[in-house]
């Protein structure tokens, strides 16, 4: 079992992708149990790429 300081020292891409892996699987639990078809990963992709593109960039990201 990794502990709360290892799981914290993996940060960046790798983070975000193992919470997103996670998530799904949890998704996928409670949709097998109200008997709904699994979500795949590549529609987990197209939801982030299509709510990504609506959110506006923070001031702090343009560049000077």
């Amino acid at each position: 079992m990794a502990t709360r300081e290892e799981l914290y020292r993996a940060f960046g891409p790798k983070l975000i992708e193992s919470m997103l892996l996670l998530f799904l699987d949890e998704i996928n639990i409670l949709r097998a149990a109200a008997l709904l078809p699994a979500r795949t990963i590549q529609q987990v992709t197209d939801g982030l790429d299509a709510k990504l593109a609506a959110v506006t960039d923070y001031d702090w990201m343009s560049e000077e």
